[in-house]
């Protein structure tokens, strides 16, 4: 919601309808519906029954409407208000306006979908990085498993030669191998 600037309050006795709703910056028919709802605010008539508003009338429909638009109260919480008096009344307009309330209501909750997110994305780096490790520890156990396969390999090609070997010389037979060469 932005603020709406409002023109100055001219130098006059009394304003008509129209001209009090735009001091003021909402419809007539808003300024009637506030006579109905706050008893401090009784405009005077003309003789031909049009609402005359004073210059006090139209200082506090400004005030009603910084309370109403700008501040959150509702109406029956401004009526209250104006019902305590001056000292109240000036309190409660020199309050953050709720657009800032808000404003500042709006960050704190991204801030904490911030958070959230940034916790989620930290739970899942710990769940990758724990992954990797566990991958890791397979791979080393899969390379020590193929170091050891191929050891005992080597080791029974070297036995197998020595026995095609030992076969040869019992036989009288020479095919050239050599028990300590590998084809």
């Amino acid at each position: 919601m932005t603020r709406q600037v409002l023109p100055p309050i001219p130098e006059k006795d009394a304003f008509k309808i129209g001209e009090a709703s735009t001091l003021v910056g909402v419809p007539a028919h808003v300024l009637r519906f506030w006579e109905r709802e706050f008893p401090s605010l009784r405009p005077r008539k003309s003789p031909s029954g049009h609402r005359l508003y004073a210059r006090g009338d139209v200082v506090l429909l400004r005030h009603i409407r910084t309370l109403l638009h700008d501040r959150g109260y509702t109406i029956a919480g401004a009526r209250g208000l104006l019902a305590e008096g001056p000292d109240a009344l000036e309190a409660a307009l020199a309050a953050r306006p709720v657009e800032a309330a808000n404003a500042l209501e709006e960050a704190r909750d991204r801030l904490s979908e911030l958070e959230a997110a940034q916790a989620r994305l930290e739970e899942q780096h710990r769940q990758g990085e724990r992954a990797l490790a566990r991958a890791r520890e397979e791979a080393a156990f899969w390379r020590a498993s193929t170091l050891r396969a191929e050891r005992a390999l080597t080791a029974l090609r070297a036995r197998v030669l020595d026995e095609v070997a030992g076969l040869e010389v019992d036989l009288g037979v020479d095919s050239g191998v050599d028990s300590g060469q590998t084809p």
